[in-house]
């Protein structure tokens, strides 16, 4: 199984896209983007956790205060936040099962429960 074998099937909300990011071999990511910023689910074979999880922000949020020049996600400046824990029982058994709409259905939910709250530093 790869990557491409995850990628949704099309029929989704039109003001997200899906697509897959290979970083050099180490890992691949599928990342689902809308207009706030992105949710990227990071496949990292070797690795401990071997997924994580990563909110990518176009503006600061409370929980992601410190820009990333030159995202490779977003393709700009981005205020990226991860989380590892309690994400492998849900997206393990999608994987899997190789379920893509599974995935992009998981993936559109945490886009739109994510705490995309901009903060404001004055």
């Amino acid at each position: 199984m790869t990557t491409d074998d995850l990628a949704p099937a099309g029929d989704h909300d039109p003001e997200l896209t899906f697509r897959t990011l290979d970083w050099h071999g180490f890992s691949t990511s599928l990342i689902c983007e809308g207009p706030l910023g992105a949710v990227e689910l990071q496949f990292r074979p070797g690795q401990f956790p071997a997924l994580a999880l990563a909110f990518h922000s176009r503006n600061p949020t409370y929980t992601a205060v410190s820009v990333l020049a030159d995202c490779p996600v977003l393709g700009g400046d981005c205020y990226p936040d991860t989380l590892s824990d309690g994400i492998q029982d849900v997206f393990e058994p999608l994987i899997l099962a190789q379920d893509a709409d599974g995935l992009e259905a998981e993936l559109t939910s945490r886009y739109r429960i994510a705490s995309w709250t901009v903060h404001d530093e004055q």
